[in-house]
């Protein structure tokens, strides 16, 4: 821990305080529903060998099951606010799942999470048909851009 603290420039007690977040926020969540850890290099070339429209029905499917079980194994309600966290934190932050990097932004009457990634037009189209069938679920619609690199997805807040 030492020898790791120094090489990142940072305090025995904040490396472990990281480590502690990580494993209170996802580790033991990705554990139960059998995660598995590849390279992002070896991930994009999968994707690149799946047809695009493949890559879309397979987030549209998956998507909602999957987010539900999610917020279940995490003991968070099904709604809007569960989504947020998890697409800003558990599959966005730099500390989890690393799907992708997220920028939210809060506007007057509406989200915007601009969802950065290196894994091709495939992972975007995936990962916009994974978010809105969840969306869909809670009655909410979004609204999407999809990029080579990136995904935008703008929620209108019903107030």
């Amino acid at each position: 821990l030492k020898e790791e603290a120094e090489r990142q420039g940072i305090s025995v007690n904040v490396l472990m305080n990281l480590i502690l977040r990580r494993y209170a926020l996802f580790d033991r969540w990705a554990r139960s529903y059998n995660t598995i850890s590849l390279t992002q290099r070896a991930f994009r070339e999968v994707l690149e060998g799946i047809p695009a429209d493949n890559l879309a029905l397979a987030g549209e499917k998956s998507g909602p099951s999957d987010v539900q079980n999610i917020l279940d194994m995490m003991g968070l309600p099904s709604n809007y606010d569960s989504f947020a966290y998890l697409v800003s934190e558990h599959f966005g932050g730099s500390d989890f799942a690393m799907w992708f990097t997220c920028h939210h932004h809060f506007h007057e009457n509406s989200d915007v999470f601009h969802l950065q990634h290196n894994l091709g037009r495939g992972w975007s189209l995936y990962l916009q048909k994974y978010l809105l069938s969840y969306l869909k679920t809670l009655k909410i619609d979004g609204e999407t851009r999809v990029y080579d690199h990136a995904v935008n997805l703008k929620v209108t807040q019903r107030r």
